[in-house]
């Protein structure tokens, strides 16, 4: 049984060493398919189509002969191919296709190149297309572009939507991903400088989507398989590479090994608009996240980074992509050259600006003062604002690093900031705490401006009043919040 990196069979033109007679097989299933669906009920086609895929896993599993394997999912993608004709008001050239199929089907000698094995294409509409109402629900995702209960970002409605409507048509949020990160359906930039270990962080990633682990320890993931996609490393580095991130965090290999494919691309030429034909090829829910490392070698040659036009169109196919597959996409990019401390997060990034509005989150790591550690900061789209957090490098992966200051950003040309007080409770009650009672607020609102960050100042405050060295008064309920004053907390009685 000949097999794709995506665990599917190759029976439709996508490897020359298919048997000839299992890729006739395709086709005599894909032409009964075609004729079943474009001749009855659409009722009956979803019937139909839902059967093919239900019989689909059987042949992901391997039970099937090679044969008929292959009449079974040559009969989904025609039935599907059939319903996207009559939704798109393809009526009366329907006969003219079917008469193209069964050339196609009986052509002696069979070919499998390309051009050769890929199904005639329906005629251009002679209809009105369908409209949403008259397409049973199940396959407004192939008919429509839909993939319930929400709506697909490249196809527009047919008519706008009262807000009444719309929460009835759609009533939840797309489904999660990386909690707090991404959702179905959605693109995730991870930007960071060159050689920073981007790559190192995106394989704990994926490691922790194959497996459902939390993500840094902070972030759940939902189990489901990982593609990577990776122009960058050979495949002999991804394969030393990959396990031993896992090792280093502990991952059994049997319980990633089937669960996380790469496909090495390096030097095969191949960008967003050509892997096209690839993504078409997979099966949409196989995988929960696509990862492209690096970005910038799938971008066509000769285009211009900097142009937003260009970016734009370049997310607009990898949504499509994402729409279609049910999946999440993970971008892999690298950041303009010098410091990045005093940008934005949306401006951190090569190339133009609407790269971080095109995407539904926009991740960055950022050198940290410290040696060895960044701070991973986040634009998000559809989740709460991200916390900022340090991370520490320790070869081979990223871990939380929740004892640094995550404000504490590398200056320009790497150096470190100059001298700055060493801050200790004690001093920091001194300067900050008077003997009149104020509130937390109070505090942590003048340490700031005398230039701490709050995240220091909130953990010397803390600090202190575990160590007692100041007096707490208050319940610390809403209408009653903690004070606090100068003095020995231990010779007073704590609420």
């Amino acid at each position: 049984m000949s097999e794709s990196p995506t665990g599917q069979l190759r029976i439709s033109g996508w490897d020359v060493s298919n048997p000839l007679e299992v890729e006739r097989s395709f086709r005599t299933g894909y032409r009964i398919g075609a004729s079943r669906c474009a001749g009855c009920d659409l009722a009956t086609a979803e019937a139909f189509t839902e059967r093919m895929s239900d019989r689909r896993r059987a042949v992901l599993e391997g039970t099937w002969s090679d044969r008929r394997a292959a009449i079974f999912r040559g009969a989904m993608h025609g039935g599907l191919d059939a319903v996207r004709a009559r939704a798109a008001g393809v009526d009366a050239g329907l006969a003219s296709w079917m008469d193209a199929l069964r050339s196609w089907n009986d052509a002696e000698p069979i070919r499998l190149d390309w051009r050769s094995a890929h199904p005639p294409q329906p005629p251009p509409p002679d209809a009105p297309r369908l409209a949403l109402e008259a397409v049973p629900r199940g396959l407004w995702g192939d008919a429509f572009g839909l993939l319930p209960p929400y709506p697909s970002r490249r196809k527009a409605m047919t008519q706008p939507q009262s807000v009444r409507a719309l929460m009835a048509l759609y009533p939840q949020l797309r489904r999660p991903i990386i909690h707090g990160l991404l959702r179905e359906g959605e693109t995730m930039n991870l930007i960071s400088a060159p050689k920073m270990g981007k790559s190192w962080l995106v394989t704990d990633l994926a490691l922790s989507v194959a497996t459902g682990r939390d993500w840094l320890g902070q972030y759940q993931c939902e189990r489901g398989d990982v593609l990577i996609l990776d122009n960058e490393l050979h495949g002999e580095t991804s394969a030393n590479r990959v396990p031993k991130v896992a090792t280093a965090l502990g991952v059994d290999f049997d319980d990633y090994a089937d669960h996380v494919w790469v496909q090495n691309l390096r030097g095969q030429l191949q960008d967003v608009f050509t892997l096209g034909k690839y993504f078409e090829a997979l099966v949409p829910g196989r995988f929960k996240v696509i990862i492209l490392d690096a970005f910038y070698r799938f971008m066509p040659r000769d285009m211009d980074e900097n142009d937003n036009g260009t970016m734009s169109s370049l997310y607009n196919h990898i949504d499509r992509y994402a729409d279609r597959l049910r999946c999440s996409f993970v971008l892999i990019h690298h950041t303009t050259k010098g410091n990045q401390g005093g940008k934005s997060i949306t401006d951190v990034g090569a190339g133009a600006g609407s790269q971080s509005r095109a995407t539904d989150t926009h991740l960055i790591l950022r050198a940290h003062e410290t040696d060895d550690a960044v701070v991973l900061d986040a634009a998000v789209r559809s989740w709460p604002p991200v916390a900022r957090r340090c991370l520490r490098w320790t070869f081979p992966v990223w871990s939380p690093a929740d004892d640094l200051d995550p404000a504490c950003l590398r200056v320009e040309n790497g150096r470190k900031r100059g001298e700055r007080k060493d801050w200790t409770p004690g001093a920091f009650v001194e300067a900050f705490v008077n003997d009149t009672p104020a509130t937390r607020s109070t505090i942590l609102a003048k340490a700031v401006s005398a230039g701490l960050s709050r995240w220091a100042a909130d953990n010397l405050l803390r600090t202190a009043d575990n160590d007692s060295l100041m007096v707490r008064q208050g319940s610390g309920k809403r209408n009653e919040p903690f004070t606090y004053r100068r003095g020995s907390a231990a010779q007073e009685d704590r609420p």
